[in-house]
């Protein structure tokens, strides 16, 4: 079942917009879909408020805007993309809708084998989506994983482009490193390059730092939720949360955590933890890599090594929304459209809201660009001029 969510997480990092072609809807029925997505963001989404996020205030008053956007759009085309900018205005990029059919066929496929999203799917969707373009612009990362050395006989490098194999499978990946780890057991330093990394499966970084150590490493967070909808309290049900009333949190959490958390109805208390199995534990000292393109699933790694002291972050800040649980699926009455809402937001052991802090690193560095790592490529040159290697 837990490899089922990654997978879910998986499908969800790909944000796409593309067209569409149905072109049945009548006005009052775009209005009715409008409605239902509008107040099912209203009393689900949990990051009103933030620093850079629109207000819920906001949100409300621009209700009537949104209105007269969906009177005037035509065909499904029209009426879904200017729905995802009306999402849009959330300025979160795990809440949008899905228009294409690739994506679709994923999350339905995905879901059939599960029952976290029962009625999710069902002719009228199907129908939906049936002429939608195929694929759209993936936001995932197609490089294959690189294992190199920086400095014989002092410091590897291993470059993870995105969190989620390239091949056939995440063991494929990590048999690569294993292989690499193998041979560089006397290295003084090992750099682990995520920048430009967008997400994808924490079961990917999870396996990777399983690989690296043969030590156990855990921290601790919180998902806080609002349970208002019929649908999120399904969504609750269904992924096994331990929902608790926000009012119930640590009171030296509640002391130090911002004060827009108690806009939200509950949490639930998490655990990342890792034990370390590794053939080839790399002993020496070990850097992570990260920019402002660091997101999602590579995000929440970046969280596990700041909190944990796995690794040394290099670069600048991170993107964030990290460390979250599945976003909520719901489907538009009359379009069949499905929507993607971001319905939980995380808080650290030390009550930072990622969403709003990304993650800082232990070194800060301007220029984060991947470039040649063996001349020119900032990051690490830090890294060597940290470990005294010319």
């Amino acid at each position: 079942m837990k490899k089922i969510k990654y997978l879910l997480v998986l499908v969800f990092s790909t944000l796409l917009l593309v067209a569409c072609n149905k072109t049945d809807l009548t006005t009052e029925e775009k209005l009715q879909d409008f409605e239902q997505l509008y107040n099912e963001i209203t009393v689900t989404y949990p990051y009103f408020g933030l620093e850079g996020k629109i207000t819920k205030n906001q949100w409300l008053a621009n209700h009537d805007r949104y209105e007269k956007s969906i009177k005037n759009t035509g065909n499904l085309n029209s009426f879904s993309k200017e729905l995802n900018n009306i999402m849009g205005e959330l300025n979160n990029y795990h809440s949008y809708i899905v228009s294409n059919k690739s994506t679709y066929d994923s999350i339905k496929s995905i879901s059939e084998m599960s029952d976290f999203f029962p009625n999710l799917f069902n002719k009228n969707t199907d129908n939906a989506y049936l002429n939608m373009p195929k694929r759209g612009p993936s936001i995932q990362n197609s490089s294959n994983i690189v294992c190199s050395d920086i400095k014989k006989n002092k410091m590897g490098y291993i470059k993870i482009p995105q969190m989620n194999p390239v091949g056939s499978s995440i063991s494929e990946d990590m048999d690569k490193i294993a292989d690499y780890l193998k041979n560089i057991q006397n290295y003084k330093s090992l750099i682990i390059d995520i920048r430009d990394n967008l997400g994808g499966s924490d079961e990917y970084w999870k396996s990777l730092v399983s690989m690296i150590t043969d030590k156990t490493y855990s921290t601790k967070g919180y998902l806080l939720l609002n349970n208002e909808s019929n649908n999120m309290k399904i969504y609750i049900k269904n992924f096994d949360f331990n929902f608790k009333p926000i009012a119930e949190l640590p009171s030296d959490i509640r002391k130090i955590a911002p004060g827009y958390i108690n806009n939200l109805k509950g949490f639930d208390e998490i655990n990342l933890k890792v034990d370390g199995k590794a053939k080839y534990p790399f002993k020496g000292k070990i850097y992570v890599l990260v920019n402002d393109q660091v997101f999602s699933g590579a995000e929440t790694f970046s969280i596990f090594c700041r909190d944990t002291k796995f690794a040394t972050l290099v670069g600048s800040e991170t993107l964030g929304d990290g460390g979250v649980s599945n976003p909520l699926c719901i489907n538009l009455k009359h379009s069949g459209l499905i929507a993607i809402i971001s319905s939980n937001m995380f808080m650290s052991k030390d009550a930072i809201v990622d969403e709003e802090n990304p993650v800082q690193p232990d070194y800060y560095v301007e220029d984060t660009s991947s470039k040649d790592i063996l001349k020119s490529d900032e990051c690490i040159d830090k890294v060597k001029s940290l470990e005294s290697i010319n």
